[in-house]
């Protein structure tokens, strides 16, 4: 045999059978409730590590082969709170480790995130992060990434029309499809709203990363991070099954099965759902059903682990959506008068098909002294309409109508296409190092393929209000864009009571984009415009520091400072080339100041964070309306502004089965210098003037966030549960433009979930916005309004095996 051949089946047989000396070590012991009852199906891992297992039925468990050093074991059980246990092994040295946990209804979990790209226990990190739990998110029915609004001190999201959300954490926010809050699934950041996945199935947990992360997290998280994480497949065979039915047709059915097919080294999981909704409008044009809705998501897992040192994960997620009447659009002064609540008036409406696939590959290596991560996925959405869609809202004439699937100046099928190509290498010190020094080193690249393409159609009414009639505008455009980024973080312990945390990374981005159009009129076309293409490059650094002081083992305090980074890009100012129709504008900058005070008390019964912070933005990104242009909206780097708050999270359990959670935010966002272009019409003639907005308010920005949630259980007998929940939530008041014209005054909603559940089985009644309170969840600049959801109420149905 070859010798090349000979290494190639010693390293794949090492690596099977784990001949690696530091893996020589046995953890065992016995998982027992404080009652002395051994706890059978307990699930054990060790956090940072491919180890994991389950107690058998004497609630004994077994570690064979554990790394030496300093460990952290994460126990959670079905009624029981989840808990972590220090342990510091050695080489060859067996230990027993016995843990006791405590039920759920007298003790909070211990809550494990991902957040600073490994797995620590959430209260010792120095940033405010919002933690939802597997069971939080059944509790609070979470659904859609958006409802994690006031949930999350001072975070709000919306969807403009096609159910891609908006969203904004302490005022920093965004109308494009570059969000300023970053949304990881699984550790695959959702490149863009094009290939966004709002839909929230089989949930582990969900952190909420509240100001800028630009060191760890790079562009476009200057508002924050949104990380999600599914279940994982492991040794133990687990499944779910889940009906929802209820108002305006709701209908969503979720379900899902994770398992090994050989144990300890390969394992397959899969969940899907599948939802309809009969829609909240109707088409006061036709007396039809408005914002039909239906969709289908899946998520596919493949893991295998060759050894304790290394692991291999394939996931694949779809995301398949059809609506029949997107953008429910009403003029702002009319959306909420009782006679046109839930009504459009559209006399073309289009179907939007939306289909987004999403794959990744995830390497794990960890060895003596380095862990190594490799992440590279690709993501992809193919968007159409079928026909076009109503522009002049609410207009009973045919003037302005939208073909989202223009192909007038290239025949390219997939005109509406979007892909995108990441990958990120991630080395750090290895999470058992009893090292003072622990560190991050990593770096990132992307590719972006961006084209649109979409028709402005002027119907035989356009004569009436001075345009073209029967007329069509084309415009087509192409964005290739591509970066790269370098980044690295160290935390530094100076002793038992202060550690020091440093960062700082370098992006590097290209942008370019080819604007073409036409324009034709009955059997007049105007000769197709050559092309026009711009092109830009950005670049920044984005330092961090913080220092944490810790008082005990449950309190500690922290100061941070930090800097974001959003890149730059272009903006649309004319059809002509000899106007100048793609403008550059700048990136964005802002520097955080953040003080925290994180603490737990009467033995984990009551959890207590604080943050105070203080930013500031300069070179604002603004949206800007072009009223030449169809009053298309524009960005330009029009202003600064100052955003200020407080945040409280408090959560406890006050009584046997009784938890009171409570988050409440509140944020100043207010713009230091605002002075926007427009262009104004006078004497028929259009003239560009400058608007002093000085002291007005941040869009899309709630001066107030409150989530009161009260759930109580009662044990009806040994495996019946008697469950009732209630949630108030109140938002403050938003502007949804710069010009403060559009607002939203102070409103609260009620949510309820009530029911029985048992180990295998759940039957909850809940309830959405039971006051049936009608406020707007989004407006456009241009003066079009859509309403938040009214009350719905529905049964839920749920099974575990």
């Amino acid at each position: 045999m070859k010798p090349i051949f000979k290494r190639i089946l010693t390293l794949t047989f090492c690596t099977s059978v784990s001949c690696f000396s530091i893996f020589a070590q046995s953890i065992s012991g016995k998982i027992s409730s404080k009652n002395g009852e051994v706890l059978k199906g307990t699930s054990l891992r060790i956090l940072n590590s491919n180890l994991g297992t389950i107690t058998d039925s004497e609630g004994n468990y077994q570690f064979k082969k554990v790394p030496a050093g300093n460990l952290t074991l994460e126990i959670s059980g079905v009624g029981y709170s989840t808990r972590t246990q220090k342990i510091t092994t050695k080489s060859s040295e067996n230990q027993e480790v016995n843990v006791v946990l405590a039920e759920s209804s007298s003790q909070l979990d211990e809550v494990i995130v991902s957040a600073e790209k490994v797995e620590q226990k959430a209260q010792k990190l120095p940033l405010a992060v919002s933690t939802i739990t597997s069971k939080q998110v059944a509790d609070y029915r979470l659904w859609n990434v958006k409802d994690l609004v006031a949930i999350v001190p001072n975070m709000y999201s919306a969807s403009p029309g096609d159910d891609k959300n908006n969203t904004s954490i302490r005022g920093i926010t965004s109308t494009s499809y570059d969000q300023p809050v970053a949304t990881y699934v699984d550790g695959v950041n959702q490149f863009r709203l094009d290939a966004y996945i709002p839909q929230l199935i089989d949930i582990e947990r969900i952190e909420v990363l509240r100001g800028p992360q630009g060191t760890l997290y790079g562009r476009n998280s200057m508002g924050g991070v949104i990380n999600i994480i599914t279940k994982q497949p492991t040794n133990k065979t687990a499944g779910f099954a889940e009906a929802n039915f209820g108002s305006y047709g709701t209908q969503r059915y979720t379900a899902g099965v994770r398992t090994p097919l050989i144990k300890d080294h390969l394992f397959v999981g899969a969940s899907v759902m599948l939802d309809a909704r009969d829609g909240f409008y109707t088409n006061v044009f036709d007396n039809s059903k408005f914002d039909v809705h239906q969709s289908f998501t899946g998520n596919y897992f493949l893991k295998y682990v060759a050894s304790p040192k290394f692991s291999a994960t394939f996931n694949l997620k779809q995301y398949n959506r059809k609506n029949s009447g997107s953008f429910t659009l009403a003029p702002y002064a009319l959306a909420t008068l009782d006679s046109m609540k839930y009504k459009v008036n559209y006399n073309a409406v289009a179907k939007d098909n939306d289909n987004t696939l999403n794959g990744s590959a995830v390497l794990n290596y960890f060895g003596n002294g380095v862990d190594i991560t490799a992440i590279t996925a690709y993501q992809t959405n193919d968007r159409f309409y079928e026909g076009p869609i109503d522009a002049d809202v609410q207009l009973p004439f045919k003037l302005q109508s939208l073909d989202v699937n223009a192909i007038e100046v290239k025949n390219d099928a997939k005109q509406n296409t979007v892909s995108f190509w990441t990958q990120e290498l991630r080395l750090s010190s290895s999470a058992n190092t009893s090292s003072n020094l622990k560190w991050t080193l990593g770096g990132f690249y992307f590719t972006q393929n961006d084209p649109s393409a979409q028709t402005l159609l002027i119907g035989a009414d356009g004569a009436k209000f001075g345009q073209p009639k029967n007329a069509k505008s084309s415009t087509n455009a192409l964005a290739d864009n591509n970066g790269y980024a370098l980044f690295g973080q160290a935390v530094y312990s100076i002793d038992e009571d202060f550690d020091i945390t440093a960062g700082l990374r370098y992006d590097s981005e290209n942008q370019k984009l080819t604007l073409g159009s036409k324009f034709q009129q009955g059997n007049f076309v105007l000769p197709t415009l050559k092309d026009t293409t711009a092109s830009a490059s950005f670049n920044a650094f984005s330092p961090k520091f913080s220092l944490t002081y810790k008082l005990d083992e449950n309190q500690m305090a922290y100061i941070s400072y930090s800097r974001g980074f959003r890149a730059g890009g272009f903006s649309q100012l004319g059809f002509d080339p000899s106007d100048a129709p793609l403008i550059a504008y700048s990136p964005e900058y802002s520097t955080n100041m953040e003080f925290g005070w994180k603490g737990t008390y009467f033995d984990n019964r009551l959890r207590a964070n604080f943050t105070l912070f203080g930013i500031q933005v300069t070179d604002a990104q603004t949206p800007t309306l072009v009223p030449e242009l169809g009053f298309r909206t524009a960005t330009r780097n029009a202003g600064n502004f100052s955003s200020t708050g407080v945040e409280i999270e408090l959560s406890g359990n006050i009584a046997k089965g009784l938890q009171v959670d409570w988050n409440f935010g509140t944020t100043a966002a207010t713009y230091s210098k605002l002075a926007i272009p427009q262009s104004v019409f006078v004497a028929g003639k259009s003239q560009k003037v400058e608007t002093n907005f000085t002291g007005n308010r941040q869009i899309f920005t709630p001066n107030v966030t409150s989530m009161l949630a009260l759930q109580y259980g009662q044990s009806l007998n040994k495996n019946v549960q008697f469950i009732a929940r209630t949630e108030w939530r109140l938002l403050g008041k938003q502007y949804f433009n710069l010009a403060n014209t559009y607002s939203q005054e102070d409103y609260s909603t009620i949510n309820i979930r009530t029911g029985f559940s048992t180990k295998n089985f759940d039957l909850m009644f809940w309830g959405r916005n039971l006051s049936n309170t009608t406020y707007i969840a989004y407006a456009y600049s241009f003066g079009a309004a859509t309403l938040g959801n009214p009350r719905t109420i529905g049964l839920s149905l749920t099974g575990r095996f």
